[in-house]
């Protein structure tokens, strides 16, 4: 028997190197396989950063135009809410006058 175990050892050992081999090949294989999977999938967030950033930076100018035209708005506002008060006050003191006139 000592020549058969021989000969199933060698057999084995055999099997065991060419395993050896296909399954580092396999994990090669595999790990190649993840490292493209992922660097598409950066690939794809990294689109979706500068898309992101740019719809921020066009909504930061508009709201930047918004803040200059809702300053005018209120310089407007201002000054027709003067022009209102300055009517009113007229608009009373011309009732006082006519108040006093004789009938």
């Amino acid at each position: 028997m000592g020549l058969l175990d021989d000969y199933q050892e060698d057999t084995q050992s055999n099997y065991s190197a060419s395993d050896d081999a296909s399954n580092t090949r396999k994990k090669k294989t595999d790990l190649e396989r993840e490292i493209i999977m992922k660097e598409a999938d950066l690939k794809k967030l990294l689109r979706e950063k500068a898309d992101f950033e740019l719809e921020h930076r066009k909504l930061k100018k508009a709201e930047e135009r918004l803040r200059v035209e809702q300053g005018e708005l209120d310089k407007k506002l201002k000054i027709l809410e003067d022009d209102e008060r300055i009517l009113n006050e007229e608009l009373g003191s011309l009732k006082k006058k006519q108040k006093l006139l004789p009938s």
